[in-house]
């Protein structure tokens, strides 16, 4: 059994299995005023994917992480393939 970790705004974690919990902590997440703006442009050609970014606001302990991720996902694990 795979349990996965959902950490919403690095200050929120739950399990990510848990669909209502973790749509409310990503609803309070929208809610809550950004202390920094950012742009961001993509262009795809092919199966590659190119992202610019402009950052305004950024402070010196921010730490920007960008995730690649579709919206559904399905696999089969036939045995423990953690």
């Amino acid at each position: 059994v795979y349990t996965p970790q959902l950490v919403v705004n690095g200050t929120t974690e739950l399990l990510g299995s848990s669909r209502d919990k973790s749509k409310a902590a990503i609803q309070t997440a929208i809610k809550k005023r950004p202390r920094s703006n950012i742009q961001l442009t993509t262009t795809t050609e092919g199966n590659k994917v190119a992202v610019e970014w402009k950052i305004e606001g950024l402070q010196s302990d921010d730490l920007v992480n960008l995730a690649l991720v579709q919206n559904q996902v399905e696999d089969r694990v036939e045995t423990g393939e953690n």
